[in-house]
């Protein structure tokens, strides 16, 4: 998985939701995140820890009771396979050499809010939300970029909003209409319709055609009849 570029904006207070980093490289950040158990203020610069640390989350209502249990649960050393050297454990007994599920701190359940999005143009970027999908759709080429601004909402009544803009390209700018050259006329059609038809060419006939291909090289025949061959 490529890593995340770092987008720290929000603080690292009690509740909130943050990537992990990798080292002390700000831009390292992956897949592992952690939870705010106090208000971290040193994991908003970059001067300790390695940071800062970019808040993507929060965790509402009463959702904290369910992470301070957790976190009062022991923590033990273990040599497995894990990526953590450390990790909560539930019900361990004292020669247990083996973890097993009902050990482990299980998430059960989770729900995303829903967002909405608006578009400073409409005309030009249309967008659409489905579920976690944001489609944003090019309609019109305007010369100005476009803002794109989501806004998300919680059971708290914080809203937080993230925009970005969209740059059309060029190149779907609308090309300016030729008019047809001055030497060219352009005809209505009802003029072709109310001409005659042409008169259908006039051929020799069969019969004469071959009386002369059989070395008559003259026509002796009365005139309005065809020599027989």
């Amino acid at each position: 998985m490529a890593a995340i570029t770092n987008e720290a904006s929000l603080l690292n207070v009690r509740g909130t939701v943050a990537m992990s980093l990798n080292g002390t490289n700000p831009d390292s950040a992956e897949r592992a995140w952690f939870i705010n158990l106090t208000n971290n203020t040193s994991f908003d610069t970059g001067t300790t820890n390695g940071g800062p640390y970019t808040v993507f989350g929060q965790i509402l209502g009463d959702g904290m009771v369910v992470v301070d249990k957790i976190a009062d649960v022991p923590i033990y050393s273990w040599n497995t396979n894990f990526s953590f050297s450390s990790i909560p454990l539930q019900d361990l007994v004292a020669s247990q050499r083996t973890i097993l599920v009902r050990n482990l701190i299980a998430v059960k359940s989770v729900a995303t809010l829903p967002f909405y999005a608006i578009s400073s143009d409409p005309n030009a970027f249309s967008i659409k939300v489905n579920g976690t999908n944001l489609t944003i759709t090019f309609l019109a080429y305007t010369n100005k970029s476009v803002t794109i601004t989501a806004y998300a909402s919680d059971t708290n009544g914080n809203t937080m909003k993230s925009s970005f803009f969209v740059q059309p390209n060029p190149q779907r700018a609308p090309r300016p209409s030729r008019s047809p050259p001055s030497a060219i006329r352009i005809i209505p059609t009802s003029h072709f319709l109310s001409q005659p038809p042409p008169p259908a060419p006039v051929c020799p006939s069969p019969s004469l055609s071959r009386a002369r291909s059989n070395g008559m090289g003259r026509n002796t025949s009365s005139p309005g009849k065809v020599p027989s061959p």
